[in-house]
């Protein structure tokens, strides 16, 4: 059974594949992440967009005379 010149090569191969999906899970998470990161990162300066813009308007509807 272990007489097999080829055995070696399929556990090469095996060996291989199982790191390539080990790499891809993990590659996968780091995304997964870094994109939840990003995500909340992206509400936090609309939050901040928002509050702008109010304070732009308040200013606007303040006139042209009115001093901060």
């Amino acid at each position: 059974m272990f007489d097999n010149p080829f055995l070696p090569l399929l556990a090469l191969s095996l060996v291989a594949n199982l790191g390539c999906l080990i790499h891809e899970g993990v590659r996968r998470w780091r995304l997964g992440r870094q994109l939840s990161r990003l995500t909340g990162e992206l509400a936090r300066l609309q939050v901040e967009l928002g509050a702008a813009r109010a304070e732009l308007e308040v200013m606007r509807a303040a006139g042209p005379d009115a001093k901060s």
